[in-house]
């Protein structure tokens, strides 16, 4: 029983210390305005030939997806089904096949723009992707640039299957605080 005393508190002591460090810096975050935005897009995943975005980098079996295999990719986000339509970003992430009664998928992805409003912020989703349902959701854990504490939802859904990938809508609804006037820190490298 003294222990959990005792234990209980440091905590207390600690946490006084880290409030009164931060309290007597001054640091201010000012975020701004909290905003919504729904974003809506295109992944297209290519898993074969020469332009392939998908690979499968352990597993039973190197050749095709089964339970247990992981897959890192590196796939374009466009405006629309198109595979022609205008790019907008990457979306770069690992799933693992780690459900072997159904063929769902744990996901991290980050969505990073590299065109238009966005270019430069990124966002990240991470969850469960049951691949037999065409629809799925998934939450947003958070982002950069724009998307400053980000949290939110993406619905996606299967468009196409083909050529050992697919084609992928994506609806993002997000609250997030941008980049409203804070200012990062400028870190200068060692000489």
């Amino acid at each position: 029983m003294a222990s959990f005393k005792y234990n209980h508190v440091s905590l207390l002591a600690l946490a006084s210390i880290f409030l009164f460090i931060t309290s007597s810096t001054g640091f201010d975050f000012n975020l701004g305005t909290e905003q919504k935005t729904h974003l809506h897009f295109f992944f297209h995943e290519i898993g074969e030939g020469p332009e392939r975005t998908s690979f499968i980098v352990a597993g039973p079996n190197m050749t095709s997806y089964v339970p247990q295999d992981v897959t890192v990719y590196d796939d374009t986000m466009r405006e629309t089904a198109d595979p022609n339509s205008k790019l907008i970003g990457r979306v770069q992430g690992i799933a693992a096949l780690a459900d072997m009664a159904d063929m769902s998928a744990t996901t991290a992805e980050n969505f990073v723009f590299t065109e238009g409003e966005f270019k430069g912020s990124t966002l990240t989703m991470v969850g469960r992707l049951p691949m037999a349902d065409p629809i799925a959701e998934r939450p947003i854990v958070g982002g950069t640039g724009k998307f400053r504490l980000a949290r939110g939802f993406g619905i996606t859904k299967i468009v196409d299957v083909s050529n050992g990938g697919f084609i992928v809508e994506f609806d993002i609804y997000v609250l997030h605080y941008g980049t409203n006037g804070f200012e990062l820190p400028t870190y200068v490298a060692d000489s």
